[in-house]
Parts: structure tokens; sequence; C-alpha cells
């Protein structure tokens, strides 16, 4: 996979409003010292949050990172704050998409690093210096990732290791994971038929092939939204269309999570019954 002209990409997408430093003529390089990172965020109708994303990368310590924000056409003040940085923020597009991983592939094409991270908008890192710790492993691993705190628990629920079962070690946060491009140039994008656990997905297949290095350290916060109960449910019928695909089944759910489904599908049938008879 080769990254291609930013401007080839704002015709692709049927360009409503791009920007950035990144302009005709202008790249930035890897070099033998700071291989270059990417930092990929994607957002819709995240005012509330993006800019203290922004300012996460803004403030790591690597000296080699070019940030790249994938909008899908947000009708909130999104784009004003991204106006705001727009001469820190390398390359910037605003349009619609067709979904979260539509948005990553976008990301994904314009970039051009070595090295590809992708921190969605109010993910934060836990450090400044959390990128220039990963970067010490560049030599000896494709893939390197650690701890996403979420709340007051972290995902995973503990240290993986290569030797763990594959959809163990395929509950990695995508946002606490360092990738290198000749993983996706190998093993494909994002599965854009997944909208929800594209990421899932995206490990069962490269995890496969590929060791990771598992830093026992938390890169990232994470905010997760609320989630309705619908979205509960494509969360884990997702999943299981995953499993089915990667590993030929998909009656690998734990017991605790069908009870969830169950749960969360009497609810849902509560919730419509009782508005279906208020007065």
């Amino acid at each position: 996979m080769s990254a291609i002209d930013p401007s080839e990409l704002l015709s692709i997408t049927s360009r409503r409003e791009g920007g950035g430093r990144f302009r005709p003529g202008y790249e930035k390089k890897d070099s033998e010292r700071y291989p270059l990172i990417s930092i990929v965020t994607v957002v819709y109708n995240g005012a509330d949050v993006l800019e203290k994303t922004i300012q996460s990368v803004l403030s790591q310590t690597y000296r080699n990172i070019e940030y790249i924000i994938v909008d899908g056409g947000s009708s909130d003040g999104t784009l004003d704050i991204i106006r705001n940085y727009d001469q820190s923020i390398d390359y910037w597009v605003s349009a619609p998409d067709k979904g979260i991983s539509d948005a990553f592939n976008k990301g994904l094409r314009a970039s051009s690093g070595d090295w590809v991270l992708f921190l969605n908008a109010a993910d934060r890192f836990m450090a400044d210096d959390v990128l220039e710790r990963m970067s010490v492993h560049f030599n000896a691993w494709k893939l390197i990732t650690g701890f996403a705190r979420y709340g007051r628990t972290t995902i995973p629920y503990r240290a993986v290791g290569n030797e763990d079962p594959l959809k163990t070690r395929a509950l990695i946060s995508h946002q606490a994971t360092i990738v290198h491009r000749s993983v996706f140039d190998t093993y494909g994008m994002f599965d854009e038929r997944f909208k929800i656990r594209m990421d899932y997905d995206f490990w069962l297949r490269v995890l496969k092939h590929v060791k990771f290095k598992f830093m026992n350290d938390i890169i990232v916060r994470y905010a997760e939204g609320g989630a309705s109960t619908k979205s509960m449910i494509s969360f884990y019928i997702e999943e299981m269309r995953a499993n089915k695909k990667n590993l030929g089944s998909c009656n690998v759910l734990s017991l605790r999570k069908i009870q969830n489904v169950f749960y969360a599908v009497k609810d849902h049938l509560h919730d419509r019954t009782a508005t279906k008879h208020e007065p």
C-alpha cells in the first residue's frame, strides 16, 4: 500500500473542505534516528472532545510526527477547532464517509509515515513521552502495544503475549498500538464491512502472522461514547462475524457476553413496549 497525494484524496472523498501544512511539494521524511510516525484521528461532531486529543498529540516529545485528522463532515464546531490548529496539523479533510473503517482507511492512505497509530477524538496519550518510549522497540518489532485505560479499567485486562490464544491477543486496543506500514502493505487495511469491530477483525487477520511487543504500560486514555442498546447488540454480532471470518466459528463468545446480549435485547424490547403503551 502506497500513500497517495492529498489532492487526490480530496477528490476521492468528494471534498467539502481540507487543509493543514501538507501542501503540494511538502512532505515529512523518515530519518534513521527518528522514523516518521503518522498519527490519525477520525472525528465526527466531536467539538467537545477534539481539542484535548490534538493537544495530546502536539505535546509529544518524539521529534518526527505527522498528524492527520479525518472528519466525517461534522455539523457542530469541530471544523472551527481544526482550523484553529491548521498550522500544527499536517493534513486534514472534512467530507462524508461510510463509517469509522472508511475514515481509518482514508487517513491511512493520506499518511506517509513508516509507523501509524489511530488516536480517535476524545482519546489522549497518558504521557508526553509515550511515543518516544514506544520508538525504542522499532528496530525489533512491527507491532508495539500496551494498555489503554477506560475509566478505572484497562484494555486488555491483563498483559497479553504472543503465546496467548489468537482471540485473546486480538483484544488489544488499536488506540494503544503502533503499527509498521509494512503490516498494512502485506495484510491489507480495515474491512469496511465492519462498522464497530473493524479493529478486532484486523487483529484476528494480522496476529496469525505478526508478533508484537507488549509494553507493561498505559499508552492512552480513551473515551467511549454511551452505546445504545442497538449498537451494543451490533458490537457482539460483528464480533461473531469476525470470529466466523477469521477463526471458522462464531460460537466463541464468553458466557458473560452472551448474557449481556440477552439482557440488552430484553431491556430493548421492554423499552419499546413501554413507549408503545405510553398515554
